[in-house]
């Protein structure tokens, strides 16, 4: 798989594909891994998700999307941007949620089909994982996960009312 720069090759493949390796691999996990799949150096992000962690959605040849992210977390300077152009914003709870959301989207996510170009998958939650933000204050509770898939392999993960529409 091409890397994009800053991005770290898959780390499971560094295990043996048997029950020892896989309890090896993810003690690894439990032992590098901060929050969710969101993985941290000392001199800051590294990599968020770009790896298989479900068995669901396959992630083979698979990057996340960095420049998106901002868009979609509370009191960032792209969600005051999008708001001061009269734009709603969907953003997640926070950094964590957003990397729990995409853990279970690559898990049990639908395909819900292409939308604009895009591999949409979905996955609606029982409790609100985020919010619409109006330009005017107002909130509404967002209780559905989109991963948003590009030809090129780059994704990224955002809190909706529900699927893309054409």
């Amino acid at each position: 798989m091409a890397c994009y720069p800053g991005c770290l090759p898959n780390p499971r493949s560094g295990f043996p594909d048997t029950p020892l390796g896989e309890s090896q691999y993810q003690a690894w996990l439990d032992a590098t891994w901060v929050v969710g799949n969101v993985i941290l150096a000392a001199d800051g992000l590294v990599s968020v998700g770009g790896w298989l962690l479900g068995r669901g959605v396959s992630m083979a040849g698979k990057a996340y999307q960095v420049k998106f992210l901002a868009r979609h977390l509370p009191g960032t300077k792209a969600v005051a941007a999008m708001l001061r152009k009269g734009e709603n914003a969907h953003v997640f709870f926070d950094m964590a949620t957003l990397s729990r959301v995409e853990a279970a989207i690559f898990e049990r996510g639908v395909h819900t089909g292409v939308v604009r170009g895009t591999e949409r998958y979905g996955l609606r939650f029982k409790d609100a994982i985020g919010y619409q933000l109006k330009p005017d204050g107002t909130r509404i509770p967002l209780h559905y996960g989109e991963m948003k898939v590009s030809a090129d392999g780059f994704y990224h993960i955002m809190p909706r009312t529900g699927p893309s529409v054409p």
